[in-house]
């Protein structure tokens, strides 16, 4: 990376302390030039990311935090129902379907009352669909 910026580096202190006006111009424009080059799709070969199989130990942390927060926070709560939809729509589920027709581990997260014993209850109802 440093090296791709390097010559641009060059081409803009040469349009900036030349002593000719035309050679100012012709650097500056030279150096817009390789900048744009540098800017198009696929200048650089791009790397595919290995999928993951796993969670990292930063996203299982952040997990853990949202489910501590969802005690008192209505954010959090939505949080965690959005990844419950999203393992059931991993299930074959269908989004729409979820939204009129949700199976009853969504139905548990729903009810207002203790929102932790429902959500074990609910994770558990979904480990029992994916049995």
């Amino acid at each position: 990376m440093r090296s791709k910026l390097l010559i641009p580096s060059i081409t803009a202190l040469i349009a900036i302390f030349a002593g000719s006006y035309v050679v100012r111009w012709i650097f500056a424009i030279l150096t817009a030039g390789i900048l744009f080059a540098y800017s198009i799709e696929g200048w650089e070969p791009k790397l595919r990311r290995s999928r993951r199989e796993g969670f990292s130990e930063e996203e299982v942390k952040r997990l853990a935090k949202i489910v501590a927060r969802s005690r008192y926070s209505e954010v959090s709560r939505r949080i965690i129902r959005d990844h419950i939809l999203e393992a059931y729509h991993l299930l074959g589920y269908e989004y729409s379907q979820l939204g009129e027709n949700p199976p009853e581990g969504l139905k548990v997260l729903n009810e207002p009352e203790n929102f932790m014993s429902k959500l074990e209850d609910s994770l558990r109802l979904l480990e029992e669909e994916v049995k």
